[in-house]
């Protein structure tokens, strides 16, 4: 549930749904089988992501090509329709191509990632998670087919950020909950607190409200209010719509 949860996330809003299919169509337990092998994992899931059935001229995706067509047969691998995928308007670091290197990455860097997690006592053990290394390839690329400036591709903090607020914490306080556990749920809304709040136009539009949000605990909150109340013009059943409508009299 993790590794889906994880994945989902690394697909942000636009590309959710094809990253799920990826990690429901390649459970953990293959990724496992070659957990020594970088390579045959970043083809694995490459190919799942149905982005290399396609004429290449660089021998690197050639590479992955070659592993992941032994990989398809061996397993009977089914991958994602590649019309899925949108770049459209995204910037080039949040390209699908980028995002699945990284979590790629993520996979083949982090074993034993869930217990890592449970284990960390602060926001930063579990940022420190996330500096990843990608191949040489992606330092010159952001697609497979054209090349580009030489930069690094490392995860940016907002992006961490994002990640531990819509993916670990809730993982993490649903464990302590399965798990009788009230110190995992104590810890995953500490991490909310210690976070700062998340930058988007629904939050932007708390500050014409004289409500100050502080971290990302209240602007979770201030978002559940948006979603449950606002756009439901259940006003009169929120206290802060009520105190705004009797102020406005």
């Amino acid at each position: 549930m993790f590794y889906i949860q994880l994945a989902r996330g690394f697909g942000i809003r636009i590309n959710q749904e094809p990253f799920e299919q990826i990690a429901l169509n390649t459970p953990m337990s293959l990724i496992a089988k070659y957990k020594n092998n970088p390579i045959q994992i970043e083809a694995l899931l490459f190919g799942q992501a149905g982005l290399l059935n396609e004429y290449f001229d660089d021998p690197y995706p050639i590479l992955l090509q070659q592993e992941y067509e032994y990989l398809k047969k061996v397993y009977h691998l089914q991958a994602v329709n590649k019309s899925l995928w949108k770049f459209l308007r995204l910037r080039p670091a949040n390209f699908p191509t980028i995002r699945i290197a990284q979590f790629t990455q993520l996979v083949i860097q982090s074993t034993h990632l869930f217990s890592k997690i449970i284990q960390a006592n602060t926001v930063q053990e579990i940022i420190a998670l996330f500096d990843l290394t990608l191949p040489e390839f992606w330092e010159t690329h952001y697609t497979f087919s054209h090349s580009s400036t030489k930069r690094k591709k490392h995860l940016g903090i907002n992006f961490i950020h994002t990640i531990i607020i819509n993916c670990i914490v809730p993982t993490l306080f649903i464990y302590g909950k399965l798990q009788g556990g009230q110190a995992y749920c104590d810890k995953a809304i500490q991490f909310l607190n210690d976070l700062p709040f998340e930058k988007n136009q629904i939050i932007n539009n708390w500050k014409e409200c004289p409500i100050e949000i502080k971290n990302a605990a209240e602007s979770q909150g201030a978002l559940e209010l948006y979603h449950q109340y606002c756009l439901q013009k259940n006003c009169l059943s929120c206290s802060i719509g009520y105190h705004i409508l009797k102020k406005a009299e």
